[in-house]
C-alpha cells in the first residue's frame, strides 16, 4: 500500500452503540493504491523488494471498503448478494481471525526504528484497528468468532506492557496506549456493547485521566486528543 500522505477524513457518521455503522475516519484516501495478493488480502512492499502482510494495512483497508460500502447504499447482509467492498472487509477480517496469535493480537513482521523495536512485536494501533474489523464482520456475518476476536484483542491491548502488552497504567490505573487514536477507537466500540463491561470500565478510566481527553462529537465527526509529554 502506498504511503498516504492525508490523514483520514473525518466523516458524519455515527458513533456505535451496540452495532458498528461507518468507521469514525474515512480512511479511503489512505487506502487508495492498496496492493492485494492472490488470496485479495492487502499487502505491503518490504525494502527487500518482497511483499508481506502487515494487520495495520489489512485493517485499514477493510475498514475503507466497508465505509465505501455503506457511503453506496450497498450493504445486503447475505450470500452472492453483498458488495464488492463488504467483501473485501469480510475477507480481511478472516485473514485477521485466522492470524490471531494465543495472546490475542497480530506481531508485527517488520522492525519498527522509531521505537525501536524488531520485528514481532505488538501494537496498540493494530489491535485497534483490527477490533474495528472485527465488529463489522460480526455485524455482517454473525459469527461469533469475529467478536472473541475483538475481546482478545483488547485484553492484549489493555495488558501492562511488562506483561506483555501495549498499556502504561499511571498510577491511577489509567491506560496509556501506543497507538494513539486508532486504539482508543477500537477500544470505544467495543465498550459500547453491554456484555463486555471490564472494557467499559477501561474505556471510561481512560477518558477521564488526567492525562489524556478524548471528546467525541457523535454524528459530526470531530475528535480532540489531547496528551501531556514528560517533560525531558
Amino acid at each position: 500500500m502506498k504511503d498516504g500522505t492525508r490523514a483520514g477524513t473525518t466523516l458524519p457518521g455515527d458513533m456505535p452503540t451496540g452495532q458498528p455503522g461507518r468507521y469514525l475516519l474515512d480512511l479511503r484516501p489512505m487506502t487508495a493504491g492498496s496492493m492485494l495478493d492472490h488470496e485479495r488480502v492487502v499487502v505491503r512492499r518490504a525494502a527487500t523488494g518482497e511483499t508481506y502482510r502487515n494487520p495495520v494495512s489489512v485493517s485499514m483497508y477493510a475498514l475503507a471498503q466497508h465505509t465505501g460500502a455503506l457511503a453506496a447504499d450497498r450493504y445486503p447482509a447475505t450470500g452472492d448478494e453483498r458488495s464488492p467492498g463488504v467483501q473485501a472487509l469480510l475477507t480481511q477480517a478472516a485473514w485477521l481471525r485466522a492470524g490471531q496469535d494465543s495472546n490475542g493480537g497480530w506481531r508485527c513482521p517488520v522492525p519498527a526504528p522509531r521505537y525501536p523495536v524488531r520485528p514481532g512485536w505488538y501494537s496498540a494501533m493494530a489491535l485497534g484497528l483490527a477490533v474495528s474489523v472485527m465488529l463489522r464482520g460480526y455485524a455482517t456475518t454473525g459469527r461469533r468468532s469475529f467478536l472473541d476476536a475483538s475481546e482478545g484483542a483488547v485484553e492484549l491491548m489493555l495488558r501492562p506492557l511488562d506483561a506483555g502488552g501495549c498499556s502504561h497504567y499511571d498510577r491511577l490505573g489509567s491506560p496509556f496506549l501506543n497507538g494513539a487514536v486508532f486504539a482508543l477507537f477500537g477500544l470505544c466500540e467495543l465498550s459500547a456493547d453491554p456484555r463486555w463491561p471490564a472494557v467499559a470500565i477501561a474505556w471510561d478510566r481512560y477518558t477521564r485521566s488526567p492525562a489524556s481527553q478524548l471528546r467525541a462529537a457523535a454524528g459530526k465527526g470531530r475528535f480532540v486528543l489531547k496528551e501531556r509529554r514528560a517533560r525531558s
